[in-house]
């Protein structure tokens, strides 16, 4: 991973981080930096995985690694074991690897609120006589 940091700490954590085994590393917590590198600072190693420029570089290498392991498995699967248990695994990478970017856009909330005795003469209020689900 290659960052430029202009805070020495920050460079110092990176150092680190990159000396590390890249599949380890990518799981690990700032507890678990801080005890398997020479910076014992947890405080330090939460702020740079909060850094927006790590957790972006973390992220897309979380999302390669999934998706090789997911390869991984089809292709044991296909091969060796042919197992529910195989196939689950592969399903649950797959919905693990779906973004988030499907569900932009805007939310609406439906939900029954009685109106008090002032809404209820408002212009704005309207009660509805039918399920707005039902097609």
């Amino acid at each position: 991973m290659k960052i430029d940091f202009t805070d020495v700490k920050m460079r110092m954590c990176l150092d680190e981080y990159n000396r590390l085994n890249p599949e380890e590393r990518i799981s690990m917590s700032h507890f678990d930096l801080a005890e398997v590198t020479n910076i014992d600072d947890t405080d330090q190693w939460l702020a740079f995985l909060r850094d927006p420029r790590v957790a972006d570089m973390i992220q897309e290498e979380l999302t390669v690694y999934k998706a090789a392991q997911q390869r991984k498995l089809i292709q044991r699967a296909t091969t060796h074991d042919k197992s529910v248990g195989t196939a689950q695994m592969i399903s649950a990478l797959g919905k693990s690897m779906e973004t988030d970017n499907d569900k932009s856009g805007a939310i609406f909330v439906y939900s029954y609120v009685p109106l008090n005795a002032h809404d209820v003469n408002s212009p704005q209020a309207r009660t509805l006589d039918k399920d707005v689900f039902e097609r």
